[in-house]
Order: structure tokens, then C-alpha cells, then sequence
């Protein structure tokens, strides 16, 4: 015990870089001598390395260099250049919270949570067992919390109105394209996603839908077309339409692009556009319009 006590003392009072300093806005730190499993001679870690490869593109870096902002060691902590790791499952001995006798000048707070810390090129006899609120310091990426968001997103194919599988299409005949709307097919639809005291709300509508027609031919339409009535007679449609030249049966595909616009709704401010795809298809069949015999 002993021994275990005067380590302790040691890596706060005698520690690499003057001492084990608290994250931001934590005054008492709870210092155990433990094993994180990892060693603590670790060499700072190049981009992409670690399990959980980099944090987007805002990086982290140690010195200059840049070093995954998440990996197998824990999440990055950009003002200690430590890596911070919840310990899973968390101690259920409370010895575990007070194995270590703190160093003259520290006291012991709420225990909170036991993380695991990595400190990559610093000698920490093995790693330190943290006990906080937790990581501190811009480790959060919105764009990847933004694309959780934006995973949660109930964003279905285009329901096609027209054409219709079962429709009667003529060669020379205007075609009008059309598709229902609703929030999962058209938008607008929003969702979000939360980590480390930053949520990002993601809202999706469609941009444009493009038809292609078969043949190589496309058409793109901004809205979702309008709707075919009686009164119309041989008009062609204002918004999305197509005329056929040639009898035969085609495959009509139309894909909805949608824009994932996205912000920061608390911690922090941010924003920016994702953009996805979903698509449908149908079959039609175009015959020619016969002259009718007047004899």
C-alpha cells in the first residue's frame, strides 16, 4: 500500500511536463496509479491510426502534429493533448475511487466517472485512472454528429404518380411526370444527434428530381411535377413532361436529391449541407395511335 501511495504522490507532484494538470474548469482531479492496458510509452499516433480513425476535418494535433482526434485510446482532449477513455463497466468497489492517497494540495470531489487517460510521448508509469465529469476541449466533430443525424432520417424513394405501370402512353403524346409528397418522400424532415455537451439537427428536403426517360435520355425537374387533369387536353406539362418518338416499353427511373442542411443547436456554432439519394422505377409501355378507318 505503501508504494501504491507514493506512486500516486509521484505522478502528481513529480509528473512529465510539471505535473498531471486537471482538464478545463476541473479543479479536483482523482488520481489512481492504475494500468490502462496500453502502456505509457506511447508514441504520438499518425492520422488514421487507432480504431476509430480521424475526427473529421478539424484535426487534432500534438505539437504540430496531427494525431486522430478518436481512437482505441479514448476521445481527444485538445488543451491536455491526452486521450480520455470511460472506463467500461465502471468500478463498483468504492476502494477503486480512493486507492490512491492524494498528494498535499488535492482533495477528492464527487467521484463522477472513472476515465482512463493517454497521454501519447509522455511517460505516465502506465497510464492515470481520471475521475471527472469526463473529456473537456474540442473533441466533438459536428459533421459526424451531423451525419448521425442525418443516419436517423426517415427518407423513403420517390412515390411515383405518373406514369403508371398500368397507363396508356401514345408515341407523339405529351407525358406528364408527377410524384406524391409527404415528409419521408419530399420533406421538409429533421432529426438530431448529441455527444459531449454539442447537438446537431439535421433537416432534409428535395432539391431536384431527375427522370431518365430510357435511351439515355434525362429530364430534370425542380419541384415534383404537376399533376395531370382532364381540362389539360394535349398540353404539355409546365413543371416535368416528356414526349416519346418511338413505341415500345421503357423503364422510367426518377431520383430524388436531397439536401441535408445542418447546424449546431447547442455547444457550439456550426452548419453546413450533406446531400443523399434515394430512386424508384416503373415500367411503361408506349404504343402508336392508330388513324381511325372512316370508310
Amino acid at each position: 500500500m505503501a508504494l501504491v501511495l507514493a506512486a500516486a504522490s509521484q505522478v502528481a507532484a513529480d509528473g512529465p511536463g510539471g505535473g498531471v494538470q486537471c482538464p478545463p474548469k476541473v479543479l479536483d482531479c482523482d488520481l489512481s496509479a492504475t494500468d490502462p492496458g496500453t502502456g505509457g510509452n506511447d508514441k504520438p499516433a499518425k492520422p488514421g491510426a487507432g480504431g476509430g480513425g480521424g475526427g473529421g476535418t478539424r484535426g487534432c494535433d500534438i505539437d504540430g502534429e496531427e494525431v486522430p482526434c478518436s481512437s482505441e485510446l479514448g476521445t481527444f482532449n485538445d488543451v491536455d493533448k491526452c486521450y480520455w477513455r470511460l472506463m467500461e463497466p465502471q468500478p463498483t468497489d468504492p476502494a477503486e475511487y480512493e486507492r490512491a492517497a492524494t498528494p498535499e494540495g488535492w482533495k477528492y470531489g464527487d467521484p463522477g466517472k472513472l476515465y482512463n487517460l493517454t497521454c501519447p510521448g509522455r511517460q505516465l508509469m502506465g497510464g492515470l485512472t481520471v475521475s471527472v465529469d469526463g473529456p473537456q476541449g474540442p473533441a466533438i466533430d459536428p459533421e459526424v454528429l451531423a451525419r448521425e443525424a442525418m443516419e436517423k432520417l426517415t427518407l423513403r424513394p420517390p412515390s411515383i404518380a405518373s406514369p403508371r405501370g398500368d397507363g396508356k402512353y401514345l408515341v407523339g403524346m405529351p407525358m406528364w411526370m408527377w410524384v406524391e409528397r409527404s415528409a419521408s418522400t419530399w420533406g421538409p424532415t429533421s432529426e438530431s444527434a448529441s455527444a459531449g455537451g454539442v447537438t446537431v439537427t439535421a433537416t432534409a428536403t428535395v432539391d431536384r428530381m431527375v427522370w431518365k426517360m430510357g435511351g439515355g435520355t434525362s429530364v430534370t425537374c425542380n419541384g415534383p411535377g404537376t399533376p395531370y387533369t382532364k381540362d389539360q387536353g394535349m398540353k404539355s406539362s409546365p413543371t416535368c413532361g416528356h414526349k416519346y418518338e418511338k413505341p415500345g416499353s421503357r423503364t422510367v427511373e426518377v431520383t430524388a436529391h436531397w439536401e441535408v442542411d445542418w447546424e449546431v443547436t447547442s455547444g457550439g456554432a456550426d452548419s453546413g449541407t450533406l446531400t443523399t439519394t434515394r430512386s424508384n422505377e416503373v415500367e411503361v409501355a408506349l404504343n402508336e395511335a392508330k388513324a381511325l378507318n372512316t370508310r
